[in-house]
């Protein structure tokens, strides 16, 4: 059967089609079954407009292959096209790196579903507490005991007795570290404690456990609904000093905090920034950009945003790779279509030079 799916992939490029997403998604998964990863990941690669299931068909047979390496390589990938892993995916990536004793990447794993907004499952606690069980890692296996004791005393709604053991075990100079933190952290934010949040991660700097991007991402939700400024520009301030990185999440947080104050020219910036960056915008961060500015009457800046589309595409005849913000009203462009692209010193008719500025003139330009 896999034969000829191969086969009728070939066929269906050697009759001058091009094969969408949902066929490559397809192709790779059967090059995955028989074995042949490297053409896998090509195809991977290969695929201009990749999807959630293009990269969970990927992780999850690397994961069935125990191939970390690939797994890692293939998740920043996702992450930076704007793409997040659900439950069951990350389930089993924690899983695969645990059987590995690869217990590092497994709280990397933990503090990214936190800062997704994905709460921790007891299978989740099972997992990490066996996988340290076996390492022999007997002190962080306590410290994962009490990070899901206070975990548990959350989201039953008991927040002064998760503080409360929060604070007796740092008294007690437990091992607590930046997931532990991280996870009760979620827990006050997402049950409206933000203060209560902010108190723990001022603490952070008291005992020297310094926070990571996924703490940073807790926090920064939080005091967008408060509307606490200060606090959220310090955040940053913060992260930018202790050299965090600051990712897709993060500047989805910025732009929309950056909405909520109406600069909303400051937050077009941020999106030039994050292309920059090689950041995706996903497209509820699109549709922030269009209402609000409607409403506040900035009708120009909302057609702006609204008619530039990116696209990705593959030089036929070249080795290049290109991805370009194209005025869709103008020239549409869509999945498959094939284009020319050529650069000009100038877009004036008549030859006249590019100054590198752009002035509304009276000669004609291209």
């Amino acid at each position: 059967m896999f034969s000829l799916v191969l086969e009728a992939f070939e066929e269906m490029i050697s009759y001058g089609y091009t094969p969408n997403t949902f066929a490559r998604n397809i192709i790779m998964d059967v090059l995955f079954k028989i074995g042949r990863v490297d053409a896998a990941l090509k195809v991977l690669r290969e695929t201009q407009f990749p999807n959630f299931l293009t990269f969970n068909i990927a992780i999850c047979n690397l994961c069935k292959l125990n191939d970390l390496s690939g797994v890692q390589d293939v998740s920043k990938i996702m992450l930076r096209k704007g793409f997040y892993p659900n439950r069951e995916t990350f389930l089993m990536i924690l899983n695969c790196f645990c059987k590995e004793e690869r217990l590092a990447e497994s709280v990397q794993v933990l503090g990214l579903m936190i800062s997704l907004g994905i709460p921790p499952s007891v299978t989740i606690w099972s997992i990490l507490i066996d996988g340290f069980c076996r390492a022999g890692r007997l002190v962080l296996i306590l410290m994962l005991t009490c990070t899901a004791i206070v975990d548990g005393l959350i989201k039953a709604g008991k927040f002064h007795r998760a503080i409360k053991l929060f604070r007796e075990a740092v008294a007690g100079k437990f091992p607590i570290d930046v997931v532990s933190y991280t996870v009760a952290i979620h827990g006050l934010v997402k049950g409206g404690r933000v203060r209560e949040a902010c108190t723990l991660f001022s603490q952070m700097k008291e005992v020297r456990v310094v926070p990571n991007t996924y703490t940073c991402n807790i926090m920064l939700p939080g005091l967008c609904k408060l509307g606490d400024v200060k606090t959220f520009e310090s955040i940053l301030r913060d992260m930018t000093d202790a050299g965090i990185e600051q990712d897709c999440v993060t500047f989805n947080t910025i732009v929309a905090f950056v909405f909520k104050l109406h600069r909303y020219r400051s937050a077009f910036n941020l999106l030039i920034e994050m292309r920059d960056l090689g950041l995706m915008p996903n497209k509820a961060m699109y549709a922030l950009l269009v209402n609000p500015v409607a409403c506040a009457g900035e009708v120009d800046f909302c057609i702006c945003v609204s008619l530039v589309s990116r696209i990705e595409a593959q030089s036929e005849q070249f080795e290049m790779y290109m991805q370009l913000d194209v005025n869709t009203e103008i020239y549409p462009l869509n999945v498959g279509d094939k284009f020319t692209m050529v650069l000009a010193p100038t877009l004036s008719l008549d030859g006249t030079p590019d100054t590198g500025y752009f002035t509304q003139v009276s000669y004609i330009l291209l």
